[in-house]
């Protein structure tokens, strides 16, 4: 037996040991501290709740597809307000990127593969909420007197907004589609992950089908008036609190995780 396989068993009772310490194990000399990376993810979680709910209250204050002239009113008197919404929806956008990072990294151990796929559909998902943030925009733009929209009727630009606002909802479905698939695929990592409790996974796995299912209904059935969402979506509500709770209380056992990733390291080609 060469000493390069021989080393590998002991540097994973090294890492069983010494979980916190840099842990080479084969040809890896990755430098990576578990429960940094855990509370670095739980932080963003909150960053990107806080936003979410921020803006969406705001924009529930403001906006009303259904009042095109009352929506623009609002907008025009509270548009610091509304601004600001979109910055805490950006805010909230860049935090996802860094958790889709973050998640990559604690769930490789279980599936390479698979823990980039459920990244991919969260930076995807990202992307689109960060474009869709142009409709926000638009908004504010076409409420400018001196804008390409200040010679329309009031009318006119009233219904604009709306329109621009009524995009803004279904972007964000279309982005919530991808948030979905995202969630169950990382549900499924975190049910198989041994350092992570498996209810939290059947729980991501749950919430992902909820927005699968009210996205789609929103979508392909026009006359889906979202009497069901709250219901469908509060799995999802749960799943988010529960995993910034974990995430930033309890976190993961980091004997486990570099069991898995020693494991991991020693069965790679």
């Amino acid at each position: 037996m060469s000493a390069k396989a021989s080393s590998a068993p002991e540097a994973a009772v090294q890492a069983a040991a010494h979980p916190d310490n840099i842990t080479p194990v084969g040809n890896s000399t990755r430098a990576l501290r578990p429960r940094a990376v855990v509370r670095t993810a739980g932080v963003l979680y909150l960053v990107n709740a806080t936003c979410g709910l921020f803006s969406e209250l705001v924009r529930g204050r403001l906006v009303d597809v259904a009042n095109p002239s009352g929506t623009a009113a609002r907008i025009g008197d509270s548009e610091a307000l509304f601004r600001i919404g979109i910055a805490a929806d950006l805010v909230g956008v860049i935090s996802g990127v860094g958790i889709a990072v973050l998640l990559y990294v604690l769930l490789r151990p279980v599936s390479r593969t698979l823990a980039l796929g459920a990244s991919s559909f969260l930076i995807v998902q990202c992307a689109i909420l960060g474009m869709n943030l142009l409709h926000q925009v638009d908004a504010v733009m076409m409420l400018d007197p001196a804008g390409a929209a200040g010679s329309l009727p009031t009318s006119q630009r009233d219904a604009l907004v709306a329109m621009s606002m009524d995009s803004h909802v279904h972007g964000y479905l279309i982005a919530l589609v991808f948030g979905g698939v995202h969630l169950a695929i990382l549900g499924y990592l975190v049910a198989r992950a041994s350092y992570f409790p498996t209810w939290l996974g059947v729980l991501m796995i749950v919430a992902g089908a909820g927005y699968l299912t009210d996205s789609s209904w929103h979508l392909l059935v026009p006359a889906y008036d979202g009497a069901a969402s709250s219901a469908i979506l509060a799995p999802t509500v749960m799943a988010e609190i529960a995993t910034t709770v974990w995430l930033l209380g309890k976190g993961v056992d980091d004997r486990r995780f570099w069991a898995a990733e020693n494991h991991r390291d020693q069965v790679a080609p």
